[in-house]
């Protein structure tokens, strides 16, 4: 018989979801893609376990809250550090751990960034609905208190670790390199230049659909007009009150101007709110 590893969430589950590879190719009839909302620390927990790409993981938001975990697997854990606990004792991240019988795991609100991953190895027994388990349609799970998930694990891996990324230094405004986007070329000159020059603080109201961005200065700045229009994760719109930055739950069309894309989501995405970012319109970050 294959063993199993039971995972029960003790307390609120507000900021947990299942993600994995998300829905591709189901844009042209309104549903978005989701995934990870940093897909690097996501894919580190999956090579840990020895699982195959986009394989279901937990993505916690800002607090690590408390698990029990009973039986026998392995589990792996990326991304924010949440001082991590197992049994009391202190977590390394980024390291394959075995488990065998009652566990607890605890962690605490994030030290550093705001996302964390939590791997198992196995199969999950979760509903799937278009090949995915992620919330957002019928069918799919709901994560609260007390959500119960089993994966059973027919076959163990072999020891994993990984060195964690570093985490820039979080005095210093974060750097997101950005293409113009469709409506970029119906800004003014200056209107460029102020979103350029801005240093942006990450709005508390941002969640995997968006993040708000609160600029420094006042917009003084003339929307232009347009037409619903289709947007993608990473797509910055330029609302009345200022920039958004789209998620991987993002709708499909927005009707706000498209200013800006951003290519990868995962370090905009890391940021807690009262952070602070700013755009490098068609440049590259010196390391």
């Amino acid at each position: 018989m294959a063993d199993a590893l039971i995972l029960c969430r003790i307390g609120s589950a507000q900021g947990v979801y299942l993600v994995d590879h998300g829905r591709p190719g189901y844009r042209d009839r309104g549903i978005w893609r989701g995934g990870p909302a940093d897909p690097a620390a996501a894919a580190a927990a999956t090579r840990l376990l020895g699982q195959e790409p986009g394989s279901c993981c937990l993505e916690l938001t800002l607090v690590g809250g408390t698990w029990h975990l009973s039986g026998r697997g392995q589990i792996a854990l990326t991304g924010a550090d949440m001082g991590w606990r197992l049994n009391g004792e202190e977590v390394i991240r980024y390291r394959l751990l075995d488990l065998e019988g009652e566990n607890e795991l605890r962690g605490g609100i994030a030290r550093q960034q705001c996302r964390a991953y939590l791997g198992v190895r196995g199969q999950w027994a979760v509903p799937r609905v278009l090949d995915s388990a992620e919330a957002g349609l019928p069918g799919t799970a709901t994560i609260a208190e007390g959500f119960t998930l089993c994966v059973t694990n027919p076959q163990a891996s072999g020891p994993h670790e990984e060195l964690p990324p570093q985490v820039p230094d979080s005095a210093e405004p974060t750097l997101l390199v950005v293409q113009p986007a469709p409506e970029w070329r119906l800004l003014e000159a200056r209107e460029r230049e102020w979103l350029a020059e801005q240093v942006y603080t990450v709005d508390s109201r941002s969640d995997r659909q968006g993040i708000r961005l609160l600029p420094a200065t006042p917009a003084e700045i003339r929307l232009p007009g347009i037409l619903s229009s289709p947007v993608l994760p990473g797509t910055v719109q330029l609302s009345p009150a200022g920039p958004i930055l789209l998620g991987p739950d993002a709708q499909t069309v927005g009707g706000y101007p498209r200013v800006l894309q951003l290519a990868e989501l995962g370090a905009a995405f890391q940021l807690r709110p009262g952070a602070q970012l700013r755009f490098l319109v068609g440049q590259t970050v010196r390391s």
